[in-house]
């Protein structure tokens, strides 16, 4: 019998950081993981295409009994990949197939398809040469619909013509299908079936062989992130029981899955780390699994054992586009042009048919593809009961999302959902995975409200080969995150480089995780891939607050691990770096608290704020190293507005504003970097934009908001540690001023705050707050968010409204209750 075989992946959290508020703070690592050890031997870079990249991807076959419980029951005959010969729950029949392309409104898009097919079949028999992969695609498709056989000679031809894609696979799931929907033609010979069987397991053990090569990289990345895995497997799903080496490609290709792939994307929640390469395959090798095996439904499997993470993928596609259709840095991975979709619509339609979810139909219909007149694929995809269901994603609703708590660590926050006038708030920190995805920005924060306000600065240049691609994108200081100036801090290219202040940066290029095993064996090893943990993330039911806290602690030189190179060593500098946040999406107040324990007083701290607009501080000027491009302020509050930009808000007369007031640290400095000839200000020089430059005109066809400005929050007096606070009022050109808001400071200092819009927010001054706490409120009462208790824990609360109450803190260490204006608030564990 074949059933599903459960991998468990245990995974230990990091907690808060802990400490009387009288005691220097220091940082708590996270606690040891569990499974860290490699299932094989490490791999070792290897020559592109030719050496040993020492795995085998035998090394993650299932044993026959291991396969029977993954894939009990193969469909018998065909056509089996995406549709079957009978009915079945998960799609459509051969005959049903059939029967809707005559029917409207697909009757009418099937017969311009019909048009394009023969003139490219006619084509490719007068010209002598294999048709394209979509064409190909297309050809059998028709065939299926209407059983023309003038169309078989060019599609046999294509089949024998498969190579592997050396790019980064998945081309032969184009080739099986065209196969798996023509193998039933009376035309062809018993010759011609086995010569095209023969040789796509062919081609399949090349593409295994290619997995091996040193091209495959990391399995989270484009290069390996599923293509010549998924060849493999699907090549296994439509030669079984017709071919001598199914059996092995389907050991293969499964064992990969399970082992590797299903674990890898659970850790992530679905997110994909970078690109958009593996977001485009994976759904369809799943939807080829799914559809060519009866027992067990792997959508199921995948729902039920490992996170869910295929509906949390489409989910994260769906998010990664903003109110106005565009995408943040963050989500768009390296290359983040506004031009490349992260899938294609028939990925939306896979996911959403094989759960009966119709968020991915109301999803593409916002982005104007209709899914039941789009392309040839539509006609096979579309299901009518799943259209027919209410889609939550019509209400535009709040949310607040986690994709990959104990991965690559990302949430993201909306106060309307889609809607034009929405605020999408994202954060970051986890686990590295590929340089293009931003890894040197953990603890960094993205805003969107009517235009592009808070963001991630820079460009993917040049292959990180000039300046810009090395020193600026991939760097923190082009990020919403901190800064450490250590003076002598190096990072290695060729030769050592000045760090100016970030974190580490374990590959400048990639790195080489060819399993799951691997990459969890390096997490404290080698390079040390741990680098972020989000150690809280809650939010109201309703959505009225949302909370996370992310430790990016390991992303700097610190006690545990400092990046070294040819001989030179790197000396440790801090040793705590959280920073929480607080989201109050009623009056779109945004409250970032931070918590930096330098090694040394004399280290400089720098909040950072990149901005497509000019920041104009409150204060006054008190230096300038170069006036109208680097001057420092003395005020406390900064306005911001969308403006200069190549990507223009939805409405270009009613853009979003940004004010930003420091509270904490109560002295300190303002430092205002940019414009032309600033705009990517790193180490002492500009580092310009070469190859991309085109992507920052506006009007180009790949526009990229790269940021023209920032701001750096710096104390002003040197300090080990030191807290940052900050409120955000996201808003628009309407608004004029910063609300009215105020610090809340609790007796003995264990606990600070800000009151602002009706809500008082308090985070523990130096991590979580043991004993009592104390604190008045101000005149108007108050909804109260207390964060950074223990767990769990029984408390006594007086102050609130309608007396005093026993609470319990949630398991994220939060307390909500209201509060009458100008109370004494007292919050006392039970004994």
């Amino acid at each position: 019998m074949r059933k599903t075989m459960l991998l468990i992946v245990c995974v230990a959290t990091g907690g808060a950081v802990q400490g009387p508020a009288d005691e220097p703070a220091t940082g708590v690592w996270p606690p040891e993981r569990l499974g860290r050890q490699p299932s094989v031997e490490a791999g070792r870079w290897g020559t592109k295409w030719e050496n040993d990249y020492g795995h085998r991807v035998e090394h993650f076959a299932l044993t026959p009994e291991e396969l029977d419980k993954v894939i009990h029951k193969i469909v018998d005959g065909h056509p089996r990949l995406l549709l079957r010969p009978h009915a079945w729950k998960g799609g459509l029949s051969a005959d049903q197939f059939q029967k809707r392309v005559r029917e409207e409104p697909w009757a009418r898009s099937f017969e311009r398809t019909a048009a394009s097919v023969r003139q490219d079949v006619d084509a490719a028999i007068q010209n002598k040469t294999p048709l394209r992969w979509h064409d190909a695609h297309q050809a059998a498709l028709y065939y299926l619909a209407t059983g023309d056989e003038s169309v078989i000679p060019p599609l046999v031809d294509f089949v024998l013509a498969a190579e592997p894609a050396y790019n980064c696979g998945g081309g032969l799931m184009t080739t099986c299908q065209v196969y798996d929907w023509i193998c039933n033609s009376p035309t062809l010979s018993d010759g011609q079936k086995g010569k095209m069987r023969d040789h796509i397991a062919a081609t399949a053990l090349k593409c295994a062989a290619v997995q091996e090569s040193g091209h495959a990289f990391a399995m989270f990345h484009h290069r390996g992130a599923c293509g010549w895995m998924a060849d493999t497997l699907v090549a296994g799903l439509v030669l079984h029981g017709e071919h001598p080496e199914a059996e092995k490609l389907l050991s293969w290709g499964a064992g990969y899955f399970v082992k590797n792939y299903f674990r890898g994307w659970q850790r992530l929640g679905g997110r994909w780390s970078d690109y958009y390469v593996g977001s485009k395959q994976m759904p369809m090798a799943i939807a080829c699994w799914a559809s060519a095996v009866e027992q067990p439904d792997v959508y199921e499997v995948i729902r039920r054992d490992y996170g869910d993470w295929l509906q949390g993928h489409m989910y994260f596609l769906m998010a990664a586009r903003l109110p106005s259709k565009t995408f943040s840095a963050p989500t768009a991975g390296f290359l983040h042009s506004q031009r490349h979709p992260l899938s294609s619509p028939a990925n939306y339609m896979l996911i959403s048919r094989g759960y009966k979810n119709p968020d991915g139909y109301a999803y593409l219909r916002w982005m104007g593809v209709e899914p039941k007149t789009g392309d040839e694929l539509s006609v096979l995809l579309y299901d009518e009961e799943t259209d027919g269901k209410r889609a939550w994603f019509d209400e535009n609703p709040a949310f607040t999302h986690l994709w990959g708590r104990d991965g690559n660590g990302y949430v993201q926050m909306r106060s309307k959902g889609w809607a034009p006038d929405s605020t999408v708030v994202e954060f970051r920190c986890g686990d590295y995975f590929w340089s293009h995805a931003l890894n040197c920005n953990n603890n960094s924060f993205y805003i969107y409200h009517k235009g592009h306000l808070a963001l991630q600065s820079g460009v993917y240049d040049d292959y990180y080969r000039g300046d810009h691609g090395a020193h600026y994108y991939p760097r923190t200081v082009a990020s919403n995150s901190m800064l450490i100036f250590q003076p002598g801090e190096f990072w290695w290219r060729k030769e050592p480089q000045p760090a100016y202040g970030g974190q580490r940066l374990p590959y400048l290029g990639g790195s080489t995780d060819f399993s799951f095993d691997e990459y969890l064996s390096r997490l404290d090893a080698e390079k040390h891939f741990e680098m972020g943990e989000i150690t809280a993330f809650e939010h109201a039911p309703d959505h009225t607050w949302s909370y996370v806290c992310g430790n990016a602690t390991d992303a700097y030189n610190n006690p545990k691990h400092c990046d070294a190179a040819e001989g030179r060593q790197n000396r440790p500098k801090i040793d705590l770096f959280t920073r929480s946040l607080v989201y109050l999406p009623g009056s779109n107040n945004l409250i970032v608290f931070d918590r930096v324990n330098a090694l040394d007083a004399s280290y400089r701290k720098a909040w950072l704020l990149h901005s497509v607009g000019e920041p104009h501080v409150d204060g006054r000027m008190i230096g300038a190293e170069v006036r109208g491009h680097i001057e420092d302020y003395d005020g406390d509050t900064v306005k911001i507005t969308w403006e200069g930009g190549v990507i223009p808000p939805p409405d270009p007369g009613d853009p979003g504003r940004l004010f930003v007031r420091t509270f904490l640290p109560r002295r300190h400095t303002i430092r205002k970097i940019g414009g032309e000839g600033y705009e990517f200000w790193a180490g002492g020089k500009n580092r310009p934009v070469v190859r991309y430059d085109e992507c920052l005109a506006k009007g180009t066809f790949h526009p990229i908001e790269a940021g023209r400005w920032r701001i750096e929050v710096s104390p002003a007096e040197p300090a080990r540690f030191d807290n940052f606070l900050h409120l955000i009022h996201i808003c628009d050109t309407k608004v004029e001023s910063m609300p009215r808001a105020e610090m809340v400071q609790a007796d003995g200092g264990k606990m600070i705050g800000v009151a602002v819009g009706g809500w008082v927010v308090m985070f523990g001054s130096k991590g979580r707050v043991e004993g009592e706490v104390s604190y008045r409120t101000p005149d108007a009462g108050t909804e109260h968010l207390v964060v950074d208790l223990p767990p769990g824990t029984h408390f006594t609360v007086t102050g609130v409204a309608n007396g005093p109450r026993v609470m319990t803190s949630t398991k994220e260490g939060t307390l909500r209750f209201t509060a009458a204006g100008g109370a004494a608030v007292a919050i006392k564990p039970m004994e």
